[in-house]
């Protein structure tokens, strides 16, 4: 926070934010952790994170996209022809997806 600028007899404050918005984080930190999850799912390689759009790449392919509906929701698109590929249940996924977004945990 810069220090107060006296304007005309007041005092104007400036706040200086980050140039994303939350749902841009939120994604970008979604990725990186399930990213990490699939990693530990492949037999042989490692998923890549692409931030930028919240895709989740193995063999340079988007696997699934991360799809932020509002700031209690989200979910998974999937390439489903790469999951087939790669022998990865969808279901078990998407419910670890779930654990890390915090979906479904309300009192």
């Amino acid at each position: 926070m810069s220090p107060p600028l006296p304007v005309s007899g007041g005092v104007v404050q400036m706040f200086i934010n980050p140039d994303k918005n939350m749902a841009t984080v939120r994604k970008e930190i979604l990725c990186k952790k399930m990213a990490d999850y699939i990693t530990t799912l492949l037999d042989a390689g490692t998923a890549f994170a692409r931030r930028s759009t919240g895709s989740v790449c193995v063999d340079r392919q988007v696997l699934f996209s991360i799809v932020i509906i509002n700031e209690h929701s989200a979910r998974l698109a999937w390439n489903d022809l790469l999951a087939v590929k790669l022998k990865l249940e969808q279901s078990a996924v998407n419910e670890q997806f779930a654990v890390v977004a915090g979906l479904g945990l309300s009192p």
